[in-house]
């Protein structure tokens, strides 16, 4: 009995995990299982420098992810032959670690649960959201984006009207931190108890 834990770029979603695992969760985090294959010594390194090039690497040979978003982020093509390699690669690590981890303390967080299905690896959504012009802002305070650039990263994921659509649980992430773990944590003892949710 696992939890996914999903939502925008920028919604909250480091957050809201953050404060689970301060309360017991254990976190399977996707995008570090991400950060780690793309390491010199990791399994997707080698395709991905050998189709992007020398140019995503920093000078000590480790991939610059930040140049590497930029190239695909403008890119759908680009962006799907980057998810091709690393996708398989990451869903396998998912698997194992859930099945190391399937109980209801597991939390997996994933930007991408639905874009890439594995939503059925978990019994239970919650969606992180806020509105777009809050994400928007959030964005460009947090990586120093342009407006043009934060809509862009948006735009590259599945809507949050989607993803709320999917869910079972919407967790608005509008006003303070405080605010947010509250929410939380009441769905968070909900959830150990089995009960139903209510956003």
């Amino acid at each position: 009995m696992a939890l996914g834990l999903t939502g925008g770029i920028a919604s909250g979603k480091t957050t809201a995990a953050n404060f689970l695992k301060s309360i017991g969760a254990k976190i399977i985090d996707a995008d570090k299982i991400a950060h780690k294959i793309m390491e010199p010594d990791g399994p997707a390194y080698s395709d991905i420098v050998q189709f992007f090039g020398n140019n995503i690497l920093d000078d000590d040979g480790s991939i610059n992810r930040k140049k590497l978003g930029e190239i695909v982020f403008n890119n759908s093509e680009l962006r799907q032959k980057l998810e091709k390699i690393t996708h398989p690669i990451i869903l396998n690590k998912i698997k194992t670690r859930l099945k190391e981890n399937a109980d209801n303390n597991t939390v997996l967080v994933a930007p991408l649960l639905f874009e890439v299905g594995i939503d059925n690896l978990v019994d239970q959504v919650w969606v992180i959201y806020c509105n777009r012009e809050t994400q928007i802002n959030r964005l460009k305070d947090r990586d120093g984006v342009t407006r043009e650039a934060a809509i862009a990263r948006i735009n590259a994921q599945m809507s949050l009207e989607k993803k709320i659509e999917k869910a079972d649980l919407a967790i608005e992430n509008e006003n303070s931190i405080e605010d947010l773990e509250r929410k939380l944590k009441l769905a968070w003892e909900k959830w150990q108890k089995g009960d139903k949710y209510e956003s």
